[in-house]
């Protein structure tokens, strides 16, 4: 007869139950968590490539309002005076603007010095390893460790994968690619390297005149990256 009553039944798991559960657990979490930490490394990449575009949009909105943007009709030539045109423009607007720890005149020290490829794993041309992106430049690291470069020469119709096949490109911009990663990997174009231009009609990130078909090619895992930070700012 029963204590009080009451009919007690007791439920137990074998051993081959507990191990095909925490067999069955493994499984899940080996396939879910490299997924999750993925992308929260992608919306965190995400968010500080917005955040820096902001911040140097900001720059850049108060160096044309102060005539900074006389400096496409000078840098055209791609010569030695052209680069002290840039330099000369550089000091007297931009530094006013940004938090710089480190400026670096066309020499190492304020740019990765590995290599830089594509989203399609192709080295990309433009990266200088440890001296900037592009010919001739003018590279600064920011105090929250952003490596940022300033391309000296404004050759746009050499350039115009930035834009966007198919559009018109202006006569002359300088380009501003940055790092937020600073000296860490991956160094890739449209994961921790985002390209941006100032033209005439303003600052604006690379690819901004691009069709849509042509941004989400560049920022494709064939694509060259050029169009992502455009992409990310869409979202």
């Amino acid at each position: 007869m029963p204590r009080g009553g009451v009919f007690y039944s007791k439920i137990s798991f074998t051993l081959s139950e507990v191990l095909i559960t925490l067999v069955i657990i493994g499984i899940i979490s080996a396939v879910t968590i490299p997924f999750i930490i993925a992308n929260y490394q992608e919306q965190e990449r995400i968010a500080k490539a917005r955040k820096m575009y902001s911040t140097l949009a900001n720059a850049m909105t108060y160096v044309k309002a102060e005539g900074g943007d006389f400096i496409f009709s000078v840098l055209n030539s791609g010569n030695e005076q052209s680069y002290n045109t840039l330099k000369n423009w550089f000091n007297t607007y931009l530094t006013k603007y940004l938090n710089i720890n480190k400026i670096c005149y066309n020499e190492q020290g304020c740019w990765t010095e590995d290599n830089v490829y594509q989203l399609n794993g192709v080295k990309s041309g433009f990266s200088k390893n440890g001296i900037g992106f592009g010919t001739d430049v003018i590279s600064f690291i920011l105090s929250d460790g952003t490596f940022v470069s300033v391309n000296a020469t404004a050759v746009s119709q050499e350039l115009f994968i930035f834009y966007g096949l198919n559009k018109t490109v202006p006569e002359d911009m300088v380009i501003l690619t940055f790092d937020i990663n600073g000296s860490k990997k991956p160094n890739v174009i449209g994961k921790d390297i985002f390209i941006t231009l100032f033209t005439e009609s303003g600052f604006v990130p690379a690819f901004k005149d691009g069709a849509s078909e042509e941004i989400n090619e560049s920022c494709s895992p064939n694509g060259n990256g050029h169009g992502c930070l455009m992409k990310y700012l869409s979202k």
